[in-house]
């Protein structure tokens, strides 16, 4: 009776392991990426903080002087990276249509500035398992980081950079906090 009973137990967990959707930690880092073990070492998109400050909409941000993105002439997306240590692609994907829509209606003028967009997901951490949870080093909530570069296209500058970041009961959640944080900072407009 007893074997049966860790049996079954073992067979519960194991598909709810299986079932369980969301990021999930990736089997092996890709080599572009340099995944990092602590937070000290994390990759990141955004070389040069410098000049950046807080923004209504977004954690951080800096815009090039006399730059809107309705001077753009045509705005290039490139995909969504992931740094991250957690295989996402459904927000990679999510984050792309996002940036994609809210940059649609830009790209009017055409003597102005062809813009390239480039984004990565810098940090995302899932619901902690049962015995990470007493871990005092582990993120306890869901969290996903953003850091996205609009580059003029002819000399490859920054015009445009933001970081953000978001905390949620799960990581979908925060995932739709950071697309609506980002679309709002970017119908402004900026």
């Amino acid at each position: 009776m007893k074997t049966k009973f860790i049996l079954f137990l073992c067979i519960c967990c194991t598909v709810a392991f299986s079932c369980r959707s969301g990021p999930r930690e990736k089997q092996a880092p890709t080599p572009q990426a340099g995944l990092a073990t602590d937070n000290a070492t994390v990759q990141r998109l955004i070389t040069d903080y410098a000049g950046m400050r807080e923004n209504a909409f977004v954690a951080s941000a800096w815009i090039a002087a006399n730059f809107t993105l309705k001077d753009c002439s045509s705005v290039t997306m490139q995909p969504v990276q992931n740094y991250s240590s957690m295989a996402y692609p459904q927000a990679q994907e999510r984050i792309e249509a996002a940036l994609r829509e809210a940059t649609a209606d830009t790209a009017k003028n055409p003597g102005g500035t062809p813009v390239v967009v480039t984004s990565a997901i810098t940090a995302m951490h899932g619901k902690p398992g049962f015995l990470k949870r007493f871990s005092p080093s582990y993120e306890d909530m869901p969290s996903i980081e953003l850091e996205v570069v609009f580059l003029d296209a002819r000399s490859q500058r920054a015009v445009v950079k933001f970081c953000h970041m978001t905390r949620a009961k799960d990581t979908d959640q925060a995932l739709d906090q950071l697309l609506r944080d980002i679309t709002a900072f970017l119908d402004k407009k900026p």
